[in-house]
């Protein structure tokens, strides 16, 4: 619900207008039904934030109900723009839709306005002599989680190691 709360106001500051939104079980795999509400709607734009495996069920679904037509396939006035999160473009995603991803667009975050992110970009550009990117960021998480949870204790051991992670909480992320 958050999420949606945050998509629907960032669309409203760009002028525009949520006009569905839709929720699904974590493991769903049937789309169908789903989707059939949303057929005959006039869509400018479908937001999907999830990751490769769901979309590689449900890509194909929006394809098969005629709500997303992969580019070539499309009638590209007023056609519905298919977005996408970065994180989920894998190989594995590419390998099993890529005919039904043609046009789509796959986002990466803007970055946040925080000074930990800030104080991040400032110093990776001035190590790696070029701007940081959304990959950069996420190895810097990565890093800083893996680098609190070795803090936290005697860690000997992967298994000593997983659960270290799952116990800490960074907050100082910048992805």
């Amino acid at each position: 619900e958050r999420q949606r709360k945050n998509y629907a106001a960032q669309i409203a500051v760009a002028g525009g207008t949520l006009v569905a939104s839709g929720s699904y079980p974590a493991r769903e795999t049937t789309f169908g039904p789903m989707l059939a509400p949303l057929k005959g709607l006039e869509i400018d734009a479908l937001i999907i934030p999830d990751g490769h495996r769901l979309l590689q069920l449900l890509v194909p679904a929006l394809v098969k109900q005629g709500i997303w037509q992969p580019r070539g396939y499309q009638n590209v006035e007023g056609a519905t723009q298919l977005l996408l999160p970065s994180m989920a473009f894998t190989p594995a995603l590419l390998r099993t839709t890529a005919r039904y991803l043609q046009g789509a667009v796959f986002l990466l975050p803007s970055p946040p306005q925080d000074p930990a992110f800030e104080g991040f970009a400032t110093s990776f550009e001035a190590t790696f002599g070029k701007p940081r990117n959304q990959f950069s960021a996420y190895a810097h998480d990565a890093y800083t989680q893996i680098e609190s949870a070795l803090a936290s204790g005697d860690i000997r051991t992967r298994d000593e190691l997983a659960s270290a992670l799952a116990r800490t909480r960074n907050t100082e992320a910048v992805s």
